[in-house]
């Protein structure tokens, strides 16, 4: 990553930072190609999901988050959290009970 600073407060700002610079440090390039290519199948309009929104997220703004979730045709129910973009860094245990949920269990 050419700003790894950039990136820890973007995708890590609510990590621990020995943790946050693991990750940076483990950041590769993404490939121009996959932002072009078509979608031939969104499984999220025919299988029920959840969208998991972090209302402290420095690289999706809330709002963005929100109309993602409410894409037309879109069966999502909707789990809110404090956290950054990577809530399965810094709140493990929420978003591993939000994943459990999801998948029916009640917790």
């Amino acid at each position: 990553m050419k700003s790894p600073e950039i990136a820890a407060e973007l995708f890590y700002n609510d990590v621990d930072p020995e943790t946050a610079k693991v990750m940076v440090e483990g950041l590769k390039s993404q490939s121009y190609g996959a932002f072009l290519s078509k979608v031939t199948y969104t499984a999220w309009r025919d299988i029920p999901s959840t969208y998991l929104i972090c209302e402290n997220d420095k690289c999706l703004p809330v709002e963005l988050q929100e109309a993602m979730m409410k894409t037309p045709g879109a069966l999502f129910e909707e789990e809110r959290c404090r956290a950054g973009h990577s809530p399965f860094l810094s709140m493990p245990r929420f978003t591993a009970d939000v994943i459990r949920r999801a998948a029916g269990e009640k917790i």
